[in-house]
């Protein structure tokens, strides 16, 4: 195969990524038809060049993560309805493992990751800008908003690419673009407290924390402690009944976490007990919460379902055993030390930069809500494949890579 050939198949992948990381959270038929080109154009490229690219293959994050979706495709076999839950492991976890291999393949050079760091940082605008669009929808219609979860679902997106705003704005230095991404980052903040989800609260609270001790610079605890005193001031100053001042009192004096300690994880620690090697098979929680649930009178099953146990490790722990539960924290642990060793060894801003964002962006998502939260699984392999694709760049100072 002729070089041209093979850089149209990166090309179609490439611009593949660009369309399934703004639509993974607002457009299941755009993110699909996305994956599809991805994956189509990974396997051509990599059938009639023999394999001869598949080199990154090798490196840790990628056989471990190859490893990890294994196990979990392997305990759909086992599912009471094995058809059906292959569909739910294709749209999670499944395409997840597509961009865990498709990222790494192409994004090998700085100006393909520049690309994608501007893109991760516009599908931030993106978000605030739906969100916003939604707010006045519901205003002008209603007077009022009609569907909180509808909101507090998009907490997600707003977490997950914050961090990648942020990154924007230290590369943009002091240009107007900086002004731009900095505005975004405090839309976003905003726009999180409204959604209710603590979270996403706590977990962008841990990321700031960890953004500050990987990269201590003085403009970033200004940023930190004028964002701070901003948030209190609005909760003091705007009228009362207003939709911050009212989302924040009704979490803060809602239902506790221990409720869901006491009810849903110790029902879950329940079911674990009895099958902890092999698990039930992946994506029938509530099927199987349902079915245990006669004999456990005691139980509390919440409606309407489906849903997870709100807890991304003992999903898979319930689902595919305690092998797969080892194989995931093992792959969270060389993902987190792999970027930590970017991010201190990086003399490009560049990546030393996108590797904190997704550094942070992982902690907000993976780390901290999904412990307290039933979590999208799709954008692990994008993050994951962003730590492989950084840690193959020859790294070089390079005054261009700005946003």
């Amino acid at each position: 195969m002729s070089a041209r050939t093979v850089r149209y198949f990166d090309r179609v992948i490439e611009y593949g990524v660009y369309l399934y990381i703004p639509a993974m959270f607002i457009s299941i038929s755009l993110w699909q038809l996305a994956l599809t080109a991805i994956l189509l154009a990974w396997l051509v490229k990599h059938v009639v060049t023999h394999g001869r690219h598949l080199g990154y293959l090798r490196h840790p994050l990628v056989w471990i993560g190859m490893v990890f979706g294994a196990l979990v495709l392997l305990s759909t076999s086992y599912a009471p309805d094995t058809l059906n839950v292959l569909g739910a492991y294709k749209n999670t976890i499944g395409a997840a493992m597509i961009l865990l291999l498709a990222v790494p393949d192409v994004f090998k050079d700085e100006r393909r990751q520049q690309r994608l760091l501007r893109l991760m940082a516009y599908s931030a605008l993106g978000i605030v800008l739906v969100q916003f669009g939604r707010y006045v929808a519901d205003g002008l219609t209603y007077e009022t908003i009609q569907n909180y979860s509808h909101y507090r679902n998009m907490a997600e997106p707003l977490a997950l690419y914050l961090p990648f705003a942020l990154a924007a704005a230290f590369l943009s230095g002091k240009s107007r673009g900086a002004f731009l991404w900095i505005t975004v980052v405090v839309l976003q903040l905003g726009l999180l407290l409204a959604t209710g989800a603590r979270g996403a609260w706590a977990g962008i609270a841990v990321a700031l924390f960890l953004w500050l001790l990987l990269k201590p610079e003085r403009k970033f605890v200004i940023f930190v402690t004028a964002l701070a005193l901003m948030v209190l001031a609005l909760y003091i100053w705007l009228p009362p009944g207003n939709i911050l001042s009212k989302r924040i009192a009704e979490e803060l004096m809602g239902g506790s976490a221990i409720e869901r300690l006491d009810r849903l994880w110790l029902q879950t620690y329940e079911m674990i007990a009895a099958r902890p090697l092999l698990g039930y098979g992946y994506g029938d929680y509530f099927g199987e919460l349902n079915r245990q649930s006669a004999q456990h009178p005691e139980w509390v099953v919440y409606r309407p379902g489906p849903y997870g146990p709100h807890n991304n490790f003992l999903d898979i722990w319930f689902s595919a055993g305690i092998i797969a539960l080892a194989c995931l924290i093992y792959l969270y642990a060389r993902f987190f030390g792999q970027l930590v060793a970017t991010i201190r060894s990086s003399v490009s801003p560049l990546s030393m930069y996108f590797a904190l964002a997704t550094l942070c962006a992982f902690t907000t998502h993976f780390l901290v809500r999904s412990f307290v939260d039933d979590m999208n699984w799709r954008p692990l392999g994008v993050l994951m494949g962003i730590a492989v694709a950084l840690s193959a760049v020859r790294r070089t100072a390079d005054p261009a890579n700005s946003i």
